[in-house]
């Protein structure tokens, strides 16, 4: 978009997606300053530093990444929104990624309660201060001209497969994510509930073609063309990398309400019915009365080849922002 007269600005709060790790590659502001932030609590500056770029730049065309982190551990009590119940348990605050994993097997049902609400407080800061920008939007003039879409990389694990996090499984509480669009022009979509599942990877398409720029580097779909209806004929694919600590890499696809699930150094699958078993209790792979869906996804997942390799250089990063990582509990 830099390349088609755009400004492009990124507003970041998060060590993974900084400069460290390339990617402040096609932006002409990038916009770090809210990441490593001692005690974890982004929302509000990452909203404030927004709101300032589109009071500078809101009058030409821009294009402008907001990344809140927020909803993600370390996870911080934010009592004004009174979900969290006071704790009769040792739970230590804030709740790190690493202390979680040292405290999971010690909780009880209603310490796991306290850990839940605390997150459910987190995302409602995070919705405040979005809420936030989506106003300033509006005060400027800016909704009837900008296209506003809202998602996540992934959920979260509370106990569910009796650990917290996430980066360790496909299942739908860590890849169900929100996906919302809002666009000021006619495309017949206005108020669309759209209930097929779809890939966030065509975000990227779908910015584009909206603003009628040249697609050359972006596959997958346009989201306008998704319709409620059309019985989940596309084929959604997932897949957790290879290199998250203590786990198994996985691959997963989607056909209409099946799921697939390949743990490929186990050599494994996994086959559920979305529509009568979303929290995925019950596999299915081995009962002989959907043999026709079993082979249709299993023929799928083998046509699924995501390993082309891309030039990559190694990234370089210092003392602070390594201690960030480690308390995210992505490394040692």
């Amino acid at each position: 978009m830099k390349n088609n007269f755009y400004e492009t600005i990124a507003v970041v709060s998060n060590v993974y997606v900084s400069k460290g790790f390339g990617f402040s590659q096609g932006f002409d502001i990038f916009d770090q300053d809210s990441v490593l932030k001692p005690d974890s609590i982004t929302s509000h500056l990452v909203t404030d530093k927004a709101i300032e770029y589109l009071r500078e730049y809101g009058d030409e065309p821009f294009f402008l990444w907001v990344h809140y982190m927020d909803p993600h551990s370390i996870y911080i009590h934010h009592p004004e929104y009174g979900y969290r119940k006071e704790n009769s348990s040792n739970i230590d605050v804030p709740l790190t990624g690493d202390r979680l994993k040292e405290i999971t097997k010690s909780l009880n049902p209603d310490d796991i309660q306290y850990v839940i609400d605390t997150y459910d407080e987190e995302v409602s800061y995070t919705d405040q201060n979005f809420g936030r920008l989506i106003d300033a939007i509006k005060e400027l003039g800016l909704d009837k001209n900008t296209v506003i879409i809202l998602s996540a990389d992934h959920g979260e694990e509370f106990l569910e497969r009796r650990r917290f996090g996430h980066a360790a499984s496909l299942y739908n509480e860590i890849i169900h994510v929100p996906l919302i669009i809002y666009s000021p022009f006619e495309n017949g979509r206005k108020g669309t509930n759209v209930g097929q599942n779809v890939e966030v990877r065509n975000i990227a398409r779908t910015i584009i073609e909206t603003c009628g720029l040249p697609n050359d580097n972006f596959g997958g779909m346009n989201l306008y063309g998704t319709h409620a209806n059309n019985g989940g004929k596309e084929l959604i694919f997932s897949q957790q990398c290879d290199d998250a600590e203590s786990t198994t890499p996985e691959r997963a696809v989607i056909m209409g309400k099946w799921k697939l699930i390949e743990k490929t150094k186990e050599g494994t699958f996994e086959l559920y019915d979305l529509e009568s078993d979303y929290r995925e209790k019950e596999n299915l792979f081995g009962s002989d009365k959907i043999e026709d869906v079993r082979r249709r996804l299993l023929s799928a997942l083998s046509s699924f080849n995501p390993d082309v390799v891309a030039h990559s250089e190694s990234a370089q990063h210092n003392y602070e922002e390594i201690r960030k990582i480690k308390a995210l509990g992505y490394i040692e």
